[in-house]
C-alpha cells in the first residue's frame, strides 16, 4: 500500500516535468527581432526604459542609444520615463509588432505620439557600398535638406521625428551639411565622415537650434 501511494505522486510529477518542458523547448526555437531605443528628449538628463512593464534600460543619458536589444518577435509595448521613475511618469509611450528577424531603433525625441518605431538596415552585400539615412530629432529645428558639402542634396525637406531611406554612398571621408530646406544656409555640419565599405550608418541632429542641449549630431553605426 505504501508503494502504491508512492508511486502514483511519482507518476504525476514525472508527467507535469515532461510538459513543462515543451514551452521552454518552443520558447528556445521563438525568433527574435532586435530594438536599440535612443534618448533625444531635450530637457531630460537620462531616462529609463520599460518593456512589457518590465524596467530594461536604466540610466540612458541624452544623445545615447542603447546596444540592439533581442526580443521574441510579436507585439511589445514600450515606455520611456525619467530615470528612476514608473511607467505612470512616462514621457513617451508605444507598442509595437515586431517582425522575424528586423532590428528597429524606437527614437525617443518629443515627436507627436506614438514614439516613432524605425526599420533598421544592419547589413550590406558583401563588400557593398556604405549606406547612410538621416533622423530629424530636433523638435525647434525647421524642415532641413541633407548635402555632401560642396555636392548633391541626399534628402531634401526632412521634417521632426522623421527618418529617410538609407542611400549608397562611395567609401570615403567627407561633410554631410545639414541646411534650412530649399536653402545654402547651413545650420549644421557633420564633419569627418567616415564611411566603410561594407557598413551602414545613421546620424541624427538633436537638441535645440539656439538653446540647450546644443543642436548636435549622433553618430551610429547600424552594422
Amino acid at each position: 500500500m505504501h508503494h502504491r501511494h508512492w508511486l502514483i505522486p511519482l507518476a504525476l510529477v514525472i508527467a507535469l516535468a515532461s510538459h513543462a518542458t515543451l514551452p521552454l523547448a518552443a520558447l528556445a526555437a521563438q525568433p527574435i527581432s532586435q530594438v536599440r531605443v535612443i534618448h533625444a528628449l531635450p530637457g531630460i538628463a537620462s531616462v529609463d526604459v520599460f518593456i512589457d512593464g518590465t524596467r530594461a534600460v536604466t540610466g540612458l543619458a541624452f544623445g545615447v542609444a542603447t546596444p540592439y536589444l533581442n526580443l521574441p518577435t510579436g507585439s511589445h509595448t514600450f515606455a520611456i520615463v525619467p530615470a528612476g521613475a514608473l511607467v505612470a511618469s512616462a514621457l513617451t509611450s508605444s507598442q509595437a509588432d515586431l517582425a522575424p528577424g528586423q532590428p528597429y531603433t524606437l527614437m525617443a525625441d518629443g515627436a507627436p505620439p506614438p514614439a516613432p518605431m524605425l526599420e533598421d538596415t544592419r547589413f550590406t552585400p558583401m563588400g557593398g557600398s556604405p549606406r547612410v539615412r538621416f533622423i530629424h530629432a530636433s523638435s525647434n529645428l525647421p524642415n532641413v535638406d541633407i548635402a555632401l558639402e560642396g555636392g548633391q542634396i541626399l534628402f531634401s525637406n526632412i521634417t521632426f521625428g522623421q527618418a529617410t531611406p538609407y542611400v549608397e554612398l562611395p567609401a570615403g571621408t567627407g561633410t554631410l551639411m545639414v541646411r534650412n530646406a530649399g536653402t545654402e544656409t547651413a545650420v549644421l555640419a557633420i564633419p569627418e565622415v567616415v564611411l566603410a565599405v561594407g557598413t551602414v550608418y545613421t546620424f541624427a541632429a538633436i537638441g535645440l537650434l539656439g538653446n540647450t542641449p546644443t543642436l548636435s549630431t549622433l553618430r551610429l553605426i547600424d552594422s
